[in-house]
């Protein structure tokens, strides 16, 4: 349980540097995971805190609290029996931010207690790869097995075996919306060194399309580009014009699977 969480808080700060201090516990002082940074005093007199809160009559327990000063805020979610404590900052992307503490976090912290959240059977495979959601791929379809081969009658020809040929990755994506004149509405933008990195996994295989998938099933294949945004959190977001996005039935903020549509594969 601890690994996939500890996973998945250590990719936080890479998706949204306005996220400084993840802490994932239980009342019962038991520390789940931590962010890099984050010291073992801090964590204990946060729980100390929060027990201190819901063990007070007039209020009872917590499901959602947030605290704000000048240029920061701490957020506490209950999820079943485990506690998801972040500090962020007030003036970063607040959807970013939400989307991965309300969704991300809370759907990896279900799926490692053995509970199933209403999410999507991709989320599922996903928890089944003990992957981080923002860079799990999905699971090949198992092969059905080979029947016993007959006994020849003629002598067949030698043939040249098979080449191997990698599965085509996929990874998971935030919508925003791309939205402007001369944009192209069959086209999607995708952060260029993943793009590589998909190059580097087909094995030189060429592709020019990608399949945009959302968690409930959705799925259309277009054009792509790189992405023209310098923002360090970049490469969790797919930028999709408002046609394709109705297409999919999905809308801002919402996660989807995306693989390159490689030459020769279903």
């Amino acid at each position: 349980m601890t690994e996939a969480i500890a996973a998945v808080i250590g990719e936080l700060k890479t998706l949204s540097p306005d996220i400084t201090h993840t802490i994932v516990f239980k009342l019962n002082g038991e520390t789940l995971a931590s962010s890099e940074g984050t010291t073992p005093e801090q964590t204990q007199a946060l729980i100390s805190s929060i027990r201190g809160i819901t063990q007070a009559e007039c209020i009872g327990g917590i499901e959602n609290m947030v605290l704000q000063d000048l240029n920061t805020q701490l957020s506490v979610s209950a999820i079943g029996d485990v506690y998801l404590a972040t500090v962020s900052s007030r003036s970063g992307d607040q959807k970013v931010i939400k989307s991965l503490t309300k969704v991300v976090v809370p759907t990896i912290i279900k799926l490692s207690s053995g509970s199933k959240p209403t999410m999507i059977e991709k989320n599922e495979l996903v928890a089944e790869t003990g992957k981080s959601p923002i860079e799990a791929e999905v699971l090949p379809q198992q092969e059905e097995p080979e029947a016993p081969a007959e006994t020849a009658t003629e002598e067949q020809p030698a043939t040249e075996p098979e080449m191997f040929l990698p599965k085509a990755p996929t990874n998971q994506f935030m919508v925003e919306k791309l939205s402007g004149f001369m944009i192209p509405v069959d086209t999607v933008r995708i952060d260029g060194e993943v793009i590589a990195k998909w190059q580097n996994a087909c094995g030189g295989k060429h592709f020019n399309l990608v399949n945009v998938e959302t968690l409930e099933g959705k799925k259309v294949t277009c054009k792509f580009k790189p992405l023209r945004d310098a923002r360090a959190n970049a490469k969790g977001i797919i930028q999709i014009p408002e046609r394709l996005i109705q297409a999919l039935h999905s809308d801002k903020g919402k996660l989807v699977m995306v693989s390159p549509a490689v030459e020769g594969e279903d």
